[in-house]
């Protein structure tokens, strides 16, 4: 309430006081109490309205007395701005409680001016209080509100809020501000809140337009990242509220702000699980229809459209009972009741026939699951249909098929056999029983071995046991089975899996064929084999030395009588010299060829070093001719080294024997396969053409004639070495005067 500045003035020789009549209507209009002192400080004249207000007679009022109607938490102040008023003589103001008549305490505002002399001495003091309580009432009622929002604000840990001046420089500060953002208030009091938007917003005046609109519609409302002291975004909501006074002049902003990161996070995850339902539910390989109570189509994807032939989203609005076949329709919605009352998964279709209805009318098989969908808003009976179609054909067509194995299969004179993928045998066509005696069913699963010659019964095991556990793609044994009378023929067992489209095993399917005549006859076409190559053997070895006797008499006769001889007659004895050496090294060959297929001790034949003794061998001739050998690498393999031998220096003789017009160019190199070595033994000669390629490694093949030495029997050497250690030798030239490449390939190990 305003206040005068300073004591009432003095005028003339009396006191300054307002007029009697003065006092009086202003007391009455303001209901309040007027009261008078002397220049000590202490009342000495009556107040009727002090006593009206108070209740204290004029005996209890004078003096000090007047302080026992203060309250007592307000007599102290009272009294001590009263005395230090007298003492200054300066205006006494102040706010206490004063005792009401009716015994309640009433808020007055108390006001003594000091009354002065010409001289400016005090001459006495007059004053009144003013019943001050309904206007302290709300004002404590307010500060207690705003204390309480106060402390709400200082004390929400979830929001953010913060007071702004009119330019957006932030005013105050709350918990929940400092644990959102992580700045306490010392360091964003008086900066403006832009503080908070990422670098970006910041730039493209983002705060600017919040405050703007907020000044223009009263409130600005936005979503958008914000910044914390750290530097790590979080997804706000944001609210900024214009504050306006009575008269409408702006007076800044309050600003809240939640941190909705979680709550973003947490729609962005129901957004992408609803759309990854929707997908799913879209390009599922079944079709999907969901349908309400009263057999309405509210949800159906786009399998589903398809199966029976509609548009997407055509099916949406129509009754179920569109889909089946008109002969069924009635009963289907009888059906659809009795599952609305009691529903559940259910599969149908698999053990009767069920048929749906296209648009244009045909029908075709189905299996259908039934489920129910309950949400908040509703609840649909989900089915999950599939067409058949093909696989009842493919059924048939199984079943045509394996008609027709079962009518081939016991037609047919070998013994018939298949096996499910754990290896039992589940089926013997009749030809096993008519050889063994025995019945088919006696001998399913593993029974079947009991039968099989007892000598060869744990490599038939073995054998079958690596192919049913995946360690080999197909089965191929030999082995004996007992016949009816107890005697045993050869069977030669093979076997091939039958897989699925995703490479699954499915079944294997066996024959076993009687090969018994046959194995018999190779044994003994092996036995006259073995006794042709030691005939050779001994005939090769036995005949050389008939031939070096007369090779040795040729030259003796050179010798003696070489003089006397005319000029036919040393042309003839040149001839008997030079055909016994061509049988002799023919005779050699040949042992050579007949060794090459025998046995003998094996061990670690190092190639490198037999072609080092091939070169060795051939020095002569490689001199004369001026080649060049060149060998890279050569592994270490089992065999005789004396075999190997053999093969480099025929393949080198070869090159130089057939060499071009240039100097003959040999190279020797090893490539390293998964399962084999590589030699290759390359020459720039005169070549051979392709139609050769495979004859030149038979017995006394020669493309050449006799103008070029050689018995023929030197790559069919090669050939029966190579054969013997387990790999194979082939040729490669691209003609006449391109040179040849030989190629070896052994296995590793």
């Amino acid at each position: 309430m305003d206040r005068p500045e300073g004591p009432l003035e003095p005028g003339g020789s009396e006191p300054s006081v307002p007029a009697e009549s003065s006092l009086r209507e202003f007391a009455r209009e303001t209901v309040q109490v007027v009261w008078k002192a002397g220049a000590d400080g202490a009342v000495s004249e009556d107040s009727p309205s002090w006593r009206a207000f108070t209740g204290q007679s004029l005996a209890e009022f004078v003096g000090e007395g007047w302080l026992n109607a203060v309250h007592p938490e307000d007599r102290a102040a009272a009294q001590a701005s009263w005395r230090e008023a007298v003492r200054a003589g300066s205006i006494h103001s102040v706010e206490y409680r004063l005792r009401h008549v009716s015994g309640d305490w009433r808020w007055t505002a108390a006001r003594g001016h000091p009354l002065l002399a010409p001289d400016g001495a005090v001459l006495g003091w007059i004053g009144l209080n003013v019943d001050i309580t309904a206007m302290k009432t709300a004002e404590l009622a307010a500060r207690d509100s705003e204390a309480r929002f106060r402390l709400l604000v200082d004390n929400t840990a979830d929001t953010a809020i913060f007071l702004l001046d009119p330019d957006g420089l932030i005013q105050s500060w709350n918990l929940g501000a400092e644990r959102i953002t992580g700045y306490a208030a010392s360091e964003v009091l008086g900066h403006h809140f832009s503080l908070f938007l990422p670098e970006s917003a910041r730039k493209e005046g983002a705060a600017t337009r919040l405050l703007e609109r907020a000044r223009q519609f009263g409130e600005a409302k936005a979503r958008a990242w914000r910044v914390r002291r750290d530097g790590t975004p979080f997804w706000a909501d944001v609210t900024i509220a214009a504050n306006r006074d009575p008269q409408g002049v702006l007076r800044g902003f309050s600003d809240f702000m939640r941190d909705v990161t979680e709550e973003r996070n947490h729609l962005l995850a129901v957004e992408e699980s609803e759309q990854r339902s929707r997908l799913l539910l879209e390009n599922a390989a079944q079709g999907i229809l969901g349908v309400r109570a009263d057999g309405v189509i509210e949800l159906a994807n786009s399998t589903a459209c398809g199966i029976f032939g509609y548009e997407h989203g055509e099916l949406t609005g129509q009754s179920i009972e569109t889909l089946l076949p008109e002969q069924r329709r009635q009963a289907h919605a009888g059906h659809r009741a009795e599952f609305t009352k009691s529903p559940g998964t259910r599969s149908m279709g698999i053990d009767r026939d069920l048929w749906g209805r296209r648009k244009d009318g045909s029908v075709f098989p189905v299996e259908i699951t039934l489920s129910q969908l309950t949400t908040e808003r509703r609840t649909l009976s989900v089915a999950f249909i599939t067409d058949i179609t093909q696989r009842r054909m493919d059924r048939v067509a199984l079943e045509e098929s394996a008609a027709r194995f079962r009518l081939l299969s016991e037609n047919v004179p070998q013994m018939v056999w298949t096996c499910g993928p754990d290896g039992n045998v589940d089926y013997l066509n009749p030809r096993w029983q008519d050889y063994t005696g025995i019945s088919a069913t006696e001998q399913l699963g593993h029974a079947w071995l009991n039968r099989v010659h007892p000598a060869d019964r744990d490599a038939a095991l073995e054998a079958w046991q690596r192919v049913a556990s995946g360690h080999a793609t197909e089965y191929l044994q030999e082995y004996r089975i007992q016949a009816r009378d107890g005697s045993y023929r050869w069977f030669r067992a093979r076997a091939l899996p039958l897989r699925n489209g995703t490479g699954g095993l499915v079944k294997w399917f066996g024959t076993s064929s009687d090969i018994h005549d046959l194995r018999v006859a190779m044994e003994e076409l092996r036995a006259a084999n073995a006794d042709l190559e030691s005939f050779a053997y001994i005939a090769a070895h036995d005949m050389q030395e008939p031939f070096r006797t007369v090779s040795s008499f040729t030259q003796l006769l050179e010798r003696h009588l070489g003089g006397q001889l005319d000029e036919r007659g040393r042309t003839l004895l040149n001839h008997v010299g030079s055909a016994a050496k061509r049988m002799s090294q023919l005779f050699a060959d040949l042992l050579a060829y007949s060794e090459a297929a025998s046995g003998g001790e094996t061990g670690d034949a190092d190639l490198g070093v037999c072609c080092q003794l091939a070169v060795a061998n051939l020095e002569h001739a490689i001199r004369v001719n001026a080649a060049l050998v060149e060998a890279g690498p050569l592994p270490v393999v089992r065999g005789r080294e004396v075999h190997f031998v053999q093969v480099f220096q025929n393949l080198i003789g070869n090159a130089i024997k057939y060499r071009g017009p240039e100097a003959p160019r040999i190279a020797i190199q090893c490539e390293t396969g998964p399962e084999f070595w590589r030699i290759t033994v390359a020459d720039n000669g005169i070549g051979i053409d392709p139609a050769h390629h495979r004859a030149i490694f038979g017995l006394f093949r020669r493309l050449h004639g006799r103008e070029t030495a050689g018995t023929g029997l030197g790559l069919a050497i090669c050939q029966r070495v190579v054969a013997r250690h387990g790999g194979r030798i082939w040729v490669e030239s691209e003609g006449e005067g391109r040179g040849s490449r030989f190629v070896i390939e052994l296995p590793r190990g």
